[in-house]
């Protein structure tokens, strides 16, 4: 028998007045209605919000995954008992491709989870192109042994988490790569699509030595220091990384990171 699914959003919330001592997110609550064999065929999916319908989808099709042709007739009344569903992928320290953060969304949003907290930069890589900032991933995005560093400013980050000596060695994974603008709008609309927030983290003002090493770079074209040369202290992370920390007393390092959000902002707000 061929099945008519019906999907609406309603408000269901007195469905769960029995639930009222459990801390339940009612937003995206949903109730999923399949009639028994020889009734109507119908399977009804009702959400508090069109999230909530979303999820009830994502229950239903749970029930056909691995072949399954049926779904179980009966009643399916869930709401998630938390508001922030999250994952964190750590794309600074071992970078991955677009396509697997897009399947990534996708497996989140099968498991209704609804933030992926972006970590893009950090002491081992800086992740994002930056309208006018080329070296922030021409030098920050790439890891590998520096031929010939000139003045203290090197042309890549060193190796590390065995990257290897060749920021081109495509047999090495995780030291290379940046996501351009349009590749993280593309992120953007995959996961609005799935109900999944984008949580854009810049690790600042410590853990910047990728930042640091990409602004010293590019020095004498524009003012973005972002340690001040002469500090004589020497100080090592956890990691091992030396004086990975911004100065936020120059207002150079204050304007960097001004100009950092501001671009961030205005990407999420255009996939709005």
């Amino acid at each position: 028998m061929t099945s008519t699914i019906m999907l609406r959003v309603v408000d269901i919330r007195h469905r769960f007045d029995e639930f009222v001592n459990m801390s339940l997110h009612l937003d995206d609550a949903y109730v999923v209605t399949a009639a028994p064999d020889g009734d109507t065929g119908l399977i009804d999916v009702a959400g508090q919000t069109p999230a909530g319908v979303f999820y009830g989808v994502q229950t239903l099709l749970s029930q056909l995954s691995g072949g399954a042709r049926r779904v179980v007739s009966g009643e399916l009344v869930d709401a998630p008992r938390f508001a922030y569903r999250g994952l964190m992928l750590d794309v600074a320290r071992n970078f991955v491709a677009k396509n697997v953060v897009l399947r990534t969304i996708d497996a989140m949003a099968a498991y209704k989870m609804n933030r992926l907290h972006l970590h893009l930069t950090d002491d081992q890589g800086w992740r994002l192109d930056m309208p006018g900032l080329p070296e922030l991933t021409s030098v920050g995005a790439r890891r590998g042994h520096d031929t010939g560093p000139e003045g203290g400013r090197r042309s890549m980050l060193p190796p590390y988490l065995g990257s290897g000596p060749s920021p081109d060695d495509a047999s090495r994974n995780g030291g290379t790569g940046f996501y351009s603008r349009e590749d993280y709008r593309d992120i953007l609309r995959r996961a609005q699509r799935r109900h999944v927030t984008v949580v854009p983290e810049v690790d600042i003002p410590g853990h910047a030595t990728a930042a640091i090493v990409s602004m010293r770079a590019m020095q004498g074209r524009d003012n973005m220091t972002l340690v001040d040369e002469k500090d004589l202290f020497e100080y090592v992370s956890v990691n091992g990384y030396k004086n990975n920390v911004m100065n936020i007393c120059l207002k150079s390092s204050l304007s960097f990171v001004e100009y950092v959000i501001t671009a961030l902002v205005d990407l999420h707000k255009v996939c709005q």
